[in-house]
């Protein structure tokens, strides 16, 4: 699995945005690949802003920011 780069703002909240983008991949039926890109998203989007509360993204945000962004395949962990 990849990331997004995104401008980081704030990481306050990520894994909380992370967890609510699986739960609402695997409530759609959707396979393991797509369901992780879309939970990924929704946790780097997270980041984008300041606070626990503003920066989560909606649905649409999301969707939308998948067809604007790939993900960035890490190959070395520092």
């Amino acid at each position: 699995m990849g990331v997004f780069k995104v401008p980081l703002v704030d990481p306050s909240g990520c894994g909380d945005c992370f967890t609510a983008g699986l739960i609402a991949a695997l409530l759609r039926g959707w396979d393991t690949v797509r369901t992780l890109e879309f939970a990924s998203a929704a946790g780097a989007l997270g980041a984008t802003a300041l606070g626990c509360t503003d920066g989560v993204p909606s649905f649409a945000q999301v969707e939308r920011f998948l067809k604007k962004n790939e993900v960035t395949k890490v190959t070395k962990v520092s």
